[in-house]
């Protein structure tokens, strides 16, 4: 529901009302909550306006009644995944990092400001999911990697130094626009994708 709330106030600004007091009509940004702060952070995108792209790398948080403006990051993000780390209290983020998509990186936003954790070269992502199991302590990342009617899908953990193809775990065909996120409950991932 909080999420839905947030969503619903960014679309109610119009396409060219002036960032004050709320985040600017969006696409290709990151969501997730945060539990430490118990808010919702939102992070990065794009928006077409007057047929020019731009950019977004500001992070936003939304308590449930007003958004506040944290920070303005070094890049401005669009396609990439949030996950809470909710060992470390921080909010990781995976992506690319430029706008042809031939660099990515995985953040750490800390307050407003985004720290590089692992850089990743040659970066060929196309579609991308990403969550934290806290059983394990690790970052999962599905992603589809390889160029156009050639991609490939992997499962991937970070370790907290890099991160390392998971054996026997590669997801079908359908991983495309997949979403996965962790169930406590049961101690697993949930993954559904298209």
């Amino acid at each position: 529901m909080l999420a839905y709330l947030a969503f619903a106030s960014i679309l109610a600004l119009g396409p060219r009302q002036a960032a004050t007091d709320a985040p600017p009509v969006r696409g290709h940004f990151s969501l997730a909550y945060d539990e430490k702060t118990a808010s919702t952070i939102l992070y990065g995108g794009v928006s077409l306006l007057d047929q020019h792209i731009h950019p977004y790398g500001d992070i936003w948080s939304w308590d449930g009644k007003a958004w506040t403006l944290l920070g303005t990051a070094s890049f401005a993000p669009a396609g990439h995944k949030a996950a809470y780390d909710s060992k470390r209290s921080t909010m990781e983020v995976y992506g690319p990092t430029d706008a042809r998509g031939k660099s990515g990186a995985l953040y750490s936003l800390s307050g407003g400001a985004a720290t590089k954790m692992f850089a990743v070269d040659n970066y060929k992502s196309q579609d991308i999911a990403f969550a934290y199991d806290s059983k394990r302590d690790r970052m999962m990342l599905v992603t589809l990697d390889g160029a156009e009617g050639m991609w490939t899908p992997q499962t991937l953990e970070w370790d907290g130094k890099a991160f390392w193809p998971i054996g026997g775990s590669t997801p079908g065909t359908n991983a495309f626009s997949a979403s996965i996120s962790y169930d406590p409950i049961r101690g697993r991932m949930v993954m559904y994708g298209s």
